[in-house]
């Protein structure tokens, strides 16, 4: 009996069972989030899915999510953190069942809505119940594990859905979900304690949509921008949206009564510094994990699970680094363990800046590594930090900012360097053209064209002769073709033949005419039956004719395959030079978060110190 009591008295008595739960939870969620880049196109080809399908496929759950996690957070507090983790993880697996029976684009777009809807209920509660079950002084441990599992899951999502989809099928990367949440639900409903703000409350409806509002018109406009331009009228639209809703989200906010976001929260400098810090680290680290993998694949033709074999290196160090500087963070507070690794972090992405091309996972393995150290280190002393300042009853809506934070720093890292990338993967092509060997200065405009059209997509074999000779008019490839006509009646025919075939041929080119043996012949036809009747002792020869026609082909896909070989090249130089420069602007950005890491409070983990600040207001 005295034990019973002892345990039942004790807030903590669970923590660790609570812990085990919210990790299943969160590495679900988080997975999920990258799960799906590497199976994309065997999903697009199982159902018929368009290109912009595709890419709703991957954005619809970016932006629900990234736009539902404040406002679910804080009517966590309200409502029950436990009731809203619970129904998150029905939610999420009814989306997950969805995504993978789904027979068109539509339902599946829809499922991934609901995957979302279900991740934003249950991530900002996987925080809050974790620094609401644990003690200040191993919140910094528990937040460790917790960044470990979320920054391992978030590594872990091309490995896994590479092996899934190339062993079965790409509907298994939602089923494997279903398992998970089968275990999750009873785990959950036994081992969780109930928490939530006991004070009475009404629900900042106004503020809750605007926050939707702000979040889901400055995601759209970044998820549009790369596509449409970030001066097109769309994008700038989207971006005049958000600001105008922003504007109307902090004046309202600063008269609710309950705001949905408690605005104090930004006037303690460790809430505000830790927030940022997240924002910047997954503005890093999102651009790492789409830049790398797209480099492995693109450039060096690895299969989805190469690329995620490629990559574990980095999932491993966090795994590692992550519950480590959770310890430290309880002990030494959370301010230089975010310096040492945001510094790291920025060092990493630096150091990948020197990538050359053909460059394999070898030469891949110690960044990752220390990108993967950067990364565990700086997540959970940030958490900790922005956790440790919550005012008591708001630790679900502190957890939903910080994750909203997060969220739209990935986003941010994806479309600002895939844009950096984009951008200098064209200039370096244009810039390459004119040296390209067999290239007509008449074709380059076409060229160019293509260029412009699948630079971000191109990985030096973009170029190959059937895109060319597609994409570029005869008229324009006319110097290229001539030089073969010419060289090979200068080969293969008698002196006097070679003239005027050769012209004949080349005036038939350059109205548009086939160069296929039935064409050519057709094209030849008048000449030889001219030079037939003529007499003068120039015979007709069948045989020099085919060896002429045969001479000509082989003569142009040689210029064709020189031109491509010389393209491909500038095109993978290009793309290696264009990703070092997509990396040197992430290191730059990950540096300034190290200065920002300094101005998080140095010292322990301790209580909110928001608590006077609201006590000197009421």
């Amino acid at each position: 009996m005295t034990m019973s009591k002892s345990v039942s008295s004790d807030p903590y008595a669970r923590k660790w069972w609570v812990l085990v739960a919210v990790c299943m939870a969160l590495f679900m969620v988080m997975l999920d989030a990258t799960v799906v880049n590497v199976s994309i196109q065997s999903i697009t080809k199982g159902i018929g899915a368009s290109f912009s399908d595709a890419e709703w496929v991957l954005n619809a759950y970016t932006l629900v999510f990234a736009s539902m996690l404040v406002t679910f957070g804080r009517l966590g507090d309200m409502f029950g953190r436990k009731r809203f983790f619970v129904t998150g993880l029905l939610v999420f697996g009814t989306g997950s069942l969805m995504c993978g029976l789904a027979a068109t684009p539509a339902i599946l777009i829809a499922a991934r809505v609901l995957q979302a809807l279900g991740g934003a209920f249950m991530v900002p509660a996987t925080l809050s119940l974790t620094a609401a079950s644990f003690p200040p002084h191993q919140r910094g441990m528990a937040m460790g594990i917790w960044g470990a599992v979320s920054g391992a899951a978030t590594a872990a999502g091309p490995l896994l859905g590479g092996v899934l989809t190339d062993a079965f099928s790409w509907r298994y990367i939602f089923f494997i979900n279903l398992p998970i949440v089968l275990i999750a639900i009873p785990f959950a409903l036994w081992a969780i304690p109930e928490s939530k703000d006991n004070r009475s409350h009404k629900v900042d409806w106004l503020g809750a949509a605007l926050s939707v509002g702000v979040l889901a018109s400055l995601c759209y406009g970044l998820i549009e921008g790369p596509k449409v331009g970030w001066g097109d009228a769309r994008t700038l639209s989207y971006f005049g949206l958000a600001a105008v809703v922003l504007m109307l989200f902090l004046a309202w906010e600063r008269r609710a009564k309950e705001p949905i976001i408690d605005l104090r929260l930004f006037r303690n400098r460790g809430f505000s510094a830790g927030s940022a810090s997240g924002a910047v680290l997954m503005f890093g680290m999102m651009g790492l994990f789409f830049l790398v993998p797209m480099y492995l694949q693109a450039q060096l033709g690895y299969t989805a699970r190469a690329t995620g074999l490629a990559m574990t290196p980095m999932s491993a160090a966090i795994l590692v680094a992550a519950p480590m500087a959770g310890r430290l963070s309880d002990r030494i507070g959370s301010r230089w363990l975010m310096f040492a690794g945001m510094l790291t972090a920025a060092v990493s992405v630096f150091w990948l800046s020197f990538l050359s091309a053909g460059d394999g996972w070898q030469w891949l393995i110690l960044p990752l590594v220390l990108a993967g150290v950067g990364m565990g280190l700086v997540m959970a002393p940030m958490t900790s930090a922005v956790m440790a300042v919550a005012p008591k009853g708001e630790e679900g809506a502190a957890s939903g900012v910080l994750s909203t934070m997060r969220a739209i720093g990935g986003v941010f890292g994806v479309a600002v360097l895939g844009a950096v990338f984009s951008t200098a993967m064209a200039s370096n092509m244009v810039k390459a053209l004119p040296s390209v060997q067999a290239l007509p200065t008449a074709a380059i405009p076409y060229v160019t064209q293509v260029v412009e059209n699948s630079s971000s997509g191109m990985g030096g074999t973009g170029f190959d002769e059937a895109t060319l000779r597609s994409q570029v008019p005869t008229a324009a490839m006319l110097p290229l073709i001539e030089g073969a006509i010419r060289d090979a009646a200068n080969e293969t025919l008698p002196a006097a033949m070679q003239q005027p075939i050769a012209d004949a041929v080349v005036a038939a080119a350059a109205t548009g005419g086939s160069l296929d043996g039935a064409s050519m012949m057709e094209a030849l036809t008048p000449v030889m039956q001219k030079m037939g009747a003529s007499g003068g002792g120039m015979p007709v020869d069948a045989a020099a004719f085919t060896a002429f026609g045969t001479a000509v082909g082989n003569d142009i896909a040689k210029n064709f395959a020189l031109m491509g070989k010389s393209l491909a090249s500038a095109a993978s130089e290009s793309f290696v030079s264009a990703l070092r420069k997509a990396f040197r602007l992430a290191s730059i950005v990950l540096a300034i978060g190290a200065l920002l890491a300094l101005l998080v409070k140095p010292g322990k983990n301790e209580e909110s110190t928001l608590e006077p600040i609201r006590a000197a207001e009421q």
